[in-house]
């Protein structure tokens, strides 16, 4: 899949969305959504290494596992959380979408 300079390298982990996407960790460091009409979004990463952030900013070594879940946000309403397992950093991390409450 290759759509405006987000790509896969070496796609290990794939979880699907409840829109029909899907959210695949590649082990280049990035974490890729693809729509159902086939157009990838970086959502994170990019690059090798460790840095909380978000977007691009973030990083991680080498992502390898993706989950979706939800957790109630301040007014009840559910948050889409993404769970990542870094290998390469030996971290499970969570992201939330950057306009969601906290």
């Amino acid at each position: 899949i290759q759509t405006a300079g987000v790509g896969l390298e070496r796609p290990i982990a794939v979880a699907i969305a409840p829109d029909g996407a899907l959210v695949v960790a590649d082990e280049s460091g990035a974490v890729v959504r693809v729509g159902p009409d086939g157009e990838a979004r970086l959502l994170a990463g990019g690059r090798p290494g460790f840095a909380n952030g978000e977007g691009e900013d973030a990083q991680f070594r080498r992502p390898s596992g993706v989950a979706l879940t939800s957790t109630p946000g301040v007014d009840g309403a559910p948050v889409p959380m993404l769970i990542v397992s870094d290998a390469g950093n030996g971290l499970v991390r969570t992201l939330r979408p950057a306009s969601a409450p906290t």
